[in-house]
């Protein structure tokens, strides 16, 4: 696994999550509690791509 850097902690707020876009991936981050979650933002079982309520 390679570490890819999109975005600085301080630009990422607490509870708002985030998509960006990584080798052509689209990855949600989620910063909750002081942790960062990334996930693939899609369901590779039904072939959608997850949305973000706003």
């Amino acid at each position: 696994m390679n570490w890819v850097k999109v975005l600085a902690q301080d630009e990422f707020s607490q509870d708002a999550p985030k998509v960006v876009k990584v080798h052509n991936r689209a990855i949600l981050l989620l910063h909750r509690g002081g942790q960062i979650y990334a996930v693939e933002n899609a369901s590779p079982l039904q072939g959608y791509r997850c949305k973000v309520a706003k």
